[in-house]
């Protein structure tokens, strides 16, 4: 049997907005850490939003450019609550 395993995609973005809203601080550090990935990918390969020009280049660049600066790169800024403890936890 084999088992293909494919990174984050595209779609797993559009739910990040209700899926951290109640969350503890550390389960949206790990949905950020896969965002990231997820940026990464979609970055490299997004030919598929460009049909049926419906999306333009810029546009996808633009949204990459928001959702690094202005939701990943935040919460590389604060620790995580594990480092956090250990550190600080006596």
């Amino acid at each position: 049997m084999i088992f293909r395993v494919r990174p984050p995609s595209f779609c797993n973005l559009q739910g990040l907005r209700r899926l951290v809203k109640g969350h503890l601080v550390a389960d949206v550090v790990a949905l950020i850490g896969s965002l990231d990935v997820v940026l990464d990918n979609l970055e490299k390969d997004h030919d598929f939003l460009l049909k049926g020009d419906v999306f333009t280049p810029d546009l996808i660049e633009t949204w990459l450019e928001y959702k690094r600066k202005n939701e990943v790169d935040p919460m590389r800024l604060r620790p995580h609550p594990y480092e956090f403890s250990l550190y600080f936890d006596i």
